[in-house]
């Protein structure tokens, strides 16, 4: 995260691949699936969260601290 936004907001990665997403903003944020199937809780500044995507498909999340914000929305999608 950084400045309110997901860089990148879309990430292509092979099954079982471990993601990192790291707070580089003074806000706090989150990482939360669109879907239920994980969320970070709060991540402050400097602070991260993983999450390893085992199964194929896609992953939408987005930030529950700015949910509104089409920035701090994105999608995994794993082959």
């Amino acid at each position: 995260l950084e400045y309110k936004a997901y860089n990148p907001s879309q990430l292509a990665v092979d099954s079982g691949t471990t993601v990192t997403f790291i707070n580089k903003d003074n806000a706090n944020h989150s990482v939360t699936s669109s879907s239920g199937l994980f969320s970070s809780g709060k991540i402050s500044k400097g602070n991260s969260y993983t999450y390893t995507f085992n199964t194929i498909g896609t992953y939408y999340f987005y930030c529950d601290y700015h949910s509104t914000n089409s920035a701090e929305q994105g999608a995994i999608i794993v082959r």
